[in-house]
């Protein structure tokens, strides 16, 4: 995990360094009016994703199995 946090970090100080170099280099009014040149100004989406695990313990009672998906259905779903 610390290597992964490493890799990310040192991405994302890359792309802030060249960014500043670039913005040192233009002369284009006030902050605010410069858009970085390399980015795409509009179609840009962030999506997040979840990942729920679940370890259903042995057991014959179907009971239990249904307690579990009703709670996660009301709790995670809605």
């Amino acid at each position: 995990m610390y290597a992964s946090f490493e890799a990310v970090r040192a991405f994302i100080t890359t792309d802030a360094a060249k960014e500043s170099d670039a913005g040192r280099e233009t002369d284009v009014g006030n902050a605010s009016e410069r858009i970085p040149q390399d980015r795409p100004v509009s179609g840009v989406k962030l999506g997040l994703s979840y990942q729920i695990n679940i370890v259903l313990p042995e057991t014959e009672n179907i009971a239990v199995f249904n307690a579990i998906f009703k709670s996660l259905r009301d709790n995670l779903l809605r």
